[in-house]
Formats: structure tokens, sequence, C-alpha cells
């Protein structure tokens, strides 16, 4: 499973705090702790700043002195991401995200070969998400024809599975469970992403909810998570889906994840 850990990002309101007051021990800490909690990759999000390419530097040159660990670049903003990468060199880059929208793709294509990223696609073809299963294969089915002319590796590619809030549509959580079932199949060596909680996004005691669908979209094909790898619930959580999903031979994941827990 390929965990992109979440805390660094500005939507939330500490993460927030610490970008407005420059608190680099705040970065470096969140940094470290999801590294050793084993996130992949640390996704860096500052969109909520007024400075965003600057601030995006500033996170990410600490969260590398601070983790061995990949960086995801989270942010719509061409510019921001050209500016972070001429500034500083990124060995395990993630690029989140591109959509089918032309503008972002002819801008982000050309820094996803040159830095030989991986990257996040989103299967969006205009303003408005996807409704249901067929609409979220379609789409992911073009952009996988998109990157892969482009010579961007099926390995290097992570189809969002495009989580949205079940307070919002009751049935938008099931449809995203089909539509992963779906992508695996048709694209087996493809990574398949989420951005965990915006499934429980508007209800209370989110952890219930959080849970209950990671273990439904890992069992579906999802190997692959925006989510706090630092919490331990969501660990342990973790670790029972993939063994419940036949993905931990001899249940030694979910036995490493518990002793853990137990430090």
């Amino acid at each position: 499973m390929i965990i992109i850990g979440e805390n660094l990002n500005s939507s939330i309101p500490r993460t927030l705090k610490a970008f407005q007051e420059g608190d680099a021990g705040f970065i470096k800490s969140e940094a470290a702790s999801q590294t050793k909690y084993g996130a992949s990759y640390l996704d860096i999000n500052a969109g909520m700043l007024p400075d965003e390419a600057e601030k995006l530097l500033w996170a990410v040159k600490l969260a590398a002195d601070s983790a061995d660990t990949g960086i995801s670049l989270d942010t719509a903003n061409t510019d921001a991401v050209a500016y972070v990468l001429e500034r500083v060199h990124i060995d395990r880059l993630l690029i989140n995200s591109v959509t089918l929208e032309k503008k972002r793709l002819d801008g982000m294509l050309p820094l996803i070969k040159k830095h030989n990223a991986s990257v996040i696609a989103l299967p969006i073809s205009g303003r408005s998400m996807p409704k249901d299963a067929d609409e979220r294969v379609r789409g992911a089915r073009e952009l996988m024809g998109v990157l892969n002319s482009e010579g961007i590796e099926n390995e290097r590619i992570f189809i969002d599975a495009l989580f949205m809030a079940a307070a919002a549509d009751h049935s938008s959580a099931f449809e995203t469970i089909k539509a992963i079932r779906r992508v695996r199949e048709e694209f087996p060596d493809v990574h398949i992403t989420c951005g965990l909680s915006n499934v429980s996004f508007g209800l209370p005691k989110r952890a219930y909810i959080n849970k209950a669908m990671l273990s439904a979209c890992v069992t579906a094909g999802l190997d692959s998570a925006i989510m706090d790898i630092s919490n331990t619930d969501t660990r342990m959580s973790l670790a029972a889906a993939l063994l419940i999903a036949g993905r931990d031979e001899d249940a030694m994941g979910y036995l490493s994840a518990y002793r853990q827990s137990q430090i």
C-alpha cells in the first residue's frame, strides 16, 4: 500500500497556521512523523496561501531535510510546480494532479516528463465531478490513453478514485467502490489512490466512515491513499483492511502494526 501523508495540507487549520506563522518546527515534525509510520510520499499543499509558490518551496525544503521520503506537490497551479522544481531537486516526485482539462494537462505534462515524476490523475473531463462508476471509468480510460501516449508508464500513474462526501450523495461511495474494481480489472498495474477523509466530510464520528470506506476500497483494488498514517487507529484499520483483502500473508503486516501501536 502506497501511503501519501496528508498532514502538510494548508486546508487543515493547524497546518495553515504553521504556514502563516512560518513554523518550521511543525513542518519538520509532521514530515518526520508521517515518514516514521510508513508514508511513501508527503503531500504538500500551500493553496490556501496568497504566496503559494514561495510557501510550497519553503515547506518542501523543510520536509526533504526532515524525512527520507517522496514529495507530492499538491496544486493545480502549474507555475507553482515549475517554481519549486527550478529551485530544488526531488528524487521521488509525485505531481498531484492532472485532469482532462487541456490547459492543465498541457502545463503539467512537460514537467512530469522532464522530472520523471509520477502523477495523480483525476478522471474529470469538465467542471462537474463524475456522477457514477461509468463516468469515472471512462475518464480514467481517457487519461490513461493520454498519459501513455506521452510515455508515462502505468506504474507512474495514480488514478484518483474521487472520494466525495457521502453526506451529499448517499450513492457516491458505492459508485466509487464499483469504479475502483473496474479500473483495477482493466489496468492491473496502475495505482489507484484517494483522499480518504473526503468521504466523511460534514458528518459526525468521521473515523467510522473513513474506516468502513477504506476496508471496502482496499478489497476492491485500492493500493494507495492520501491519509493520516501517523494516527494509530488509522494504521490499525489499514492493516486490518489489507489482511481481510488477502494482501497480508500470515498477518505479518497486521501484527507489525499492532506491535507498533503498543510503543
